[in-house]
């Protein structure tokens, strides 16, 4: 459920830019490939990784790289390597958690870091799990004040994030739905 709904929400947010074209929701499909990846071939590692991250109160990543020696985000661009995916999906896989990385926005054959801040606008609304509209409003202000979101408002033309995020929940679940049948 919650690539389906950062799917939605990267496409969201990237549309209100510029003209989307499928990659957009891709991307966001793709971002946490690699955890599938550290859940299917590593299961006890991956246990481990959710154990930790819960104890330590830290993000999956961290946990990650402690245990494994490397991350999730990494893992995914390997894996979109493998795949030959658009170099612009591999590196919003990538640098999905730090779409700013100096590393991604200076890439002369990237976009200049737009669909990984999409992706990542899309992961932190995904986890935001608005419980109430107040939540919700919170969860907007939040994105809204971000770097990612400032960055893009300085390079694209501004506009103002309109999100109806549960109706964006209730359609991720129709389309895993419609995937799962």
């Amino acid at each position: 459920m919650h690539n389906v709904l950062v799917a939605r929400l990267t496409d969201r947010v990237a549309c209100i830019f510029r003209p989307t074209n499928g990659m957009e929701y891709l991307a966001g499909l793709m971002h946490d490939v690699g955890k599938l990846f550290i859940e299917h071939y590593f299961p006890k590692e991956f246990e481990q990784i959710l154990a930790g991250a819960l104890a330590k109160q830290c993000n999956h990543a961290a946990m990650e790289r402690e245990i494994l020696g490397l991350d999730h985000t990494q893992i995914g661009a390997a894996l979109c390597e493998r795949m030959h995916a658009h170099n612009h999906i591999l590196r919003s896989v990538w640098f999905h958690h730090d779409p700013l990385h100096v590393d991604h926005a200076a890439d002369p054959l990237g976009d200049g870091g737009f669909l990984a801040v999409c992706v990542g606008i899309g992961d932190r609304l995904a986890n935001s799990n608005p419980a109430s509209q107040e939540d919700l409003g919170h969860a907007s202000e939040l994105i809204e004040h971000s770097p990612e979101w400032i960055f893009l408002q300085n390079i694209y033309l501004p506009h103002k994030l309109e999100l109806d995020l549960p109706r964006e929940i209730k359609k991720a679940e129709e389309e895993l739905t419609m995937f799962m049948a």
